[in-house]
C-alpha cells in the first residue's frame, strides 16, 4: 500500500488518481461504500497524505487571484475513507469593519486533486447564493454524516434552505470523521 500511495504522490500521481476517481464515481454510490479488502492509510501514509492535501490547498489560494480589498484563506481535508483531499477557500471583505450592508463573503469547496469547485456559498451585502456542483451529491452525503441532509427536498422558494444546505454540505465534507 505505501508503494501505491509513494506512487499516487509523484509527479504522474495526480493523472491516475483523476482516473481513479472518475472510473469510481462513475459507479454510483456503490463505489462509496468500503470494500473488505480496502485498509486504511498507516498513521505515516496519512501524515503525508494530508501534508500534501494541505499544499494543494496552498496552490489553490496562490492561483486565485483577489483585489486589495478582499482576503482569503484556506483550509484542507484530506478524507482517508475516499482517499480524497477537500480544500475550503473562504474569501471576505478585508476590512472587517466594513458595514453588514456592504460585507461580502463567500466560501468554495474544491476537489483539491482536481481543482474542479464542487460547492459554493456566499453573501453579498446582504443576499445570499448557493449551489452544490457535484455530480450525485446526494448520493455521496451519508457517506460524509449528512443522511437527513441528502432526504430533503429543495424548495427554491426559500433561497435560505438552499443557502443552509450548501453550508450544511461543505461542512460535512469537511468533517474530520476519525
Amino acid at each position: 500500500m505505501s508503494k501505491l500511495i509513494s506512487l499516487l504522490l509523484g509527479c504522474g500521481g495526480a493523472v491516475l488518481l483523476v482516473v481513479v476517481y472518475w472510473a469510481g464515481w462513475k459507479q454510483g454510490k456503490e463505489s462509496l461504500k468500503i470494500s473488505a479488502g480496502f485498509q486504511l492509510p498507516t498513521a505515516t501514509e496519512s501524515f503525508g497524505l494530508r501534508s500534501r492535501c494541505a499544499e494543494l490547498g496552498q496552490k489553490i489560494v496562490d492561483e486565485n487571484v483577489i483585489g486589495i480589498a478582499l482576503t482569503q484563506g484556506q483550509v484542507s481535508h484530506y478524507d482517508p475513507t475516499s482517499n480524497r483531499c477537500y480544500v475550503r477557500l473562504d474569501v471576505t471583505t478585508a476590512d472587517l469593519s466594513t458595514p453588514q450592508d456592504k460585507f461580502y463573503s463567500a466560501a468554495y469547496l474544491y476537489d483539491g486533486q482536481t481543482k474542479e469547485m464542487l460547492a459554493t456559498f456566499s453573501n453579498k451585502q446582504g443576499q445570499k447564493s448557493a449551489s452544490i456542483f457535484m455530480d450525485g451529491w446526494r448520493d455521496f452525503a451519508p457517506s460524509v454524516g449528512l443522511t437527513d441532509l441528502a432526504a430533503q427536498a429543495a424548495d427554491k422558494d426559500h433561497p435560505e434552505w438552499d443557502f443552509a444546505t450548501v453550508q450544511a454540505f461543505m461542512d460535512g465534507v469537511m468533517r474530520d470523521r476519525r
